[in-house]
């Protein structure tokens, strides 16, 4: 049986796509706008049952009212089916309002952040740009946020970020991780990070390896972490959960490693969505 076998009720399964991107379109204009339904069509597609929708606040040139609006809208879009949709909050650490949008966002019920230095326009060598970002961090941590981090910081471009990246999520032991894009073509960082409660989403990189050394590298990487710390994520609308999931099964993982990546590892964050008895 594959590991992703026809199943007559695929809501009885708990995989998920935990990063998909979601956007409210300002003027009204449905053929651009990114729901929460339209996320949890795509994850069906391939038989994964839940979601995890981001917002773009943590965008540069943000203003205030566009991340409240952003945020906003994915709570809203939470709440049309909270057993199978959770949402993040997005906010620019760099904004004198981000601790303040913070605490928002966890008052209206959003229990992720998602954070992009990069997107910020932050460079975690940068000795201020990472004590900004420390300092957030202590904060989020200390309102019980799940961090998931855009983790692709290309050495050519970006140095040796990544080391910064480890040592920051490294600095909050207590807090759950959720480390985007398998860390990028930087992926064997991974092997070194010492933290207890991490997860990584397998996006993009997965794709990204399409030759065999690539992939053997990759899978060795991915089985010196442990299978049991790798979740499904595609960066919809980027890549669709279908293409993620071709690139996932063509890497020379076994039916019981790409199971366990599917659905098994994701059990450990269903606190993220309502409960639900047909979906344990």
């Amino acid at each position: 049986m594959s590991a992703c076998a026809t199943s007559p009720n695929p809501v009885s399964r708990f995989g998920g796509d935990f990063h998909m991107h979601v956007n409210f379109n300002e003027n009204n204009q449905d053929d651009f706008e990114l729901t929460g339904e339209r996320a949890l069509l795509a994850a069906d597609s391939v038989e994964l049952s839940r979601v995890l929708i981001l917002p773009n606040g943590y965008q540069k040139n943000a203003n205030k009212a566009h991340v409240i609006q952003q945020n906003d809208f994915v709570r809203n879009e939470t709440l049309k089916n909270p057993t199978r949709i959770a949402g993040a909050c997005a906010v620019n650490p760099m904004q004198p309002w981000a601790k303040q949008e913070l605490a928002r966002c966890w008052s209206i019920g959003l229990r992720v952040l998602k954070i992009h230095f990069m997107a910020s326009g932050m460079d975690l060598k940068n000795a201020a740009d990472f004590q900004v970002a420390q300092d957030f961090l202590t904060e989020a941590s200390r309102l019980g946020f799940t961090m998931l981090v855009h983790g692709n910081y290309p050495s050519a471009r970006r140095g040796n970020e990544i080391e910064k990246l480890k040592e920051l999520i490294e600095a909050f032991p207590k807090t759950r991780w959720i480390i985007g894009h398998l860390f990028g073509r930087e992926h064997k960082a991974l092997i070194e990070l010492r933290h207890p409660n991490f997860f990584v989403e397998v996006s993009v990189t997965s794709i990204w390896a399409n030759t065999p050394d690539a992939k053997k590298d990759l899978v060795e990487t991915m089985r010196a972490v442990g299978i049991q710390k790798f979740i499904f994520g595609s960066d919809w609308p980027v890549f669709h959960p279908a293409e993620t999931l071709k690139a996932i099964r063509h890497l020379g993982l076994t039916n019981q490693e790409i199971n366990s990546i599917l659905f098994e590892n994701a059990k450990a964050l269903g606190d993220l969505f309502a409960p639900s008895l047909q979906m344990q």
